[in-house]
């Protein structure tokens, strides 16, 4: 039965997100914001699948910034890539180059404004990452960021990478950290997806000015800790 509804998810993903993206490609067109709100559009309807054809849901735990900062975020499904267009529609991604080159998709990335990184490129790729951020920043943009770089298996940690202390570093902003579970139930380079509630935790924000070193471990106090199980009964969201 689980393959049978993992079948069914993916056959309605695919073809919801092929006529989605040629019905709006004339948002191409408008501003950014025309692009962001096809994003948004895409993210609710997958959301939105996955709770009807596999028992997805979610729960967000925390107050979200209603103000610009710095999201970093644990990642580790495809999960995180369509719930921040949903509950953050004006915030913009600090993504992978390669993504860009996705078919059609690629297209709305570029258009909507998300920051694009080449990571072999070095010191190159944190000035252009900054010059950048700041462009969203005064326009009025949250950022995401993921920190690890990756997706990363559910109780597993990667090294933090430079660029949420370069963006920490040098905007100013609040961090605000967000661990979250949907590993358990949307794995990585798995066919299956798993019932069950997606706990979404968003923690106090970390206020602008503090070291290198105290950034660090307030980070990783925060979002790298694990996220237990939430009762199916108690998820009122999603």
């Amino acid at each position: 039965m689980k393959a049978i509804r993992a079948l069914a998810f993916h056959t309605g993903f695919f073809l919801g997100t092929a006529l989605l993206a040629i019905a709006g490609l004339p948002t191409l067109l408008g501003p950014p914001s025309w692009a962001q709100w096809m994003g948004s559009t895409w993210g609710r309807f997958v959301l939105m699948w996955a709770r009807l054809t596999v028992g997805i849901t979610y729960r967000i735990e925390g107050t979200l910034p209603s103000t610009p900062a710095i999201i970093a975020c644990k990642h580790q499904s495809a999960f995180e890539t369509y719930l921040f267009p949903t509950i953050l529609p004006n915030a913009v991604f600090v993504l992978k180059q390669e993504l860009l080159r996705a078919p059609l998709v690629g297209w709305y990335l570029t258009r909507s404004g998300q920051i694009a990184i080449d990571r072999s490129a070095g010191a190159s790729a944190v000035r252009k990452l900054l010059a950048e951020a700041r462009n969203r920043v005064q326009d009025g943009h949250s950022l995401i960021i993921f920190p690890e770089g990756t997706r990363v298996a559910p109780g597993a940690n990667a090294p933090l990478q430079p660029g949420v202390r370069a963006l920490y570093g040098t905007l100013g902003l609040p961090v605000v950290p967000i661990s979250l579970n949907s590993g358990l139930y949307w794995p990585r380079n798995s066919f299956l997806r798993r019932p069950g509630c997606v706990r979404i935790v968003v923690h106090p924000p970390i206020p602008a000015g503090l070291s290198r070193q105290d950034f660090d471990q307030a980070l990783k106090s925060t979002m790298l800790q694990p996220v237990d199980r939430a009762e199916e009964a108690s998820c009122g969201s999603g």
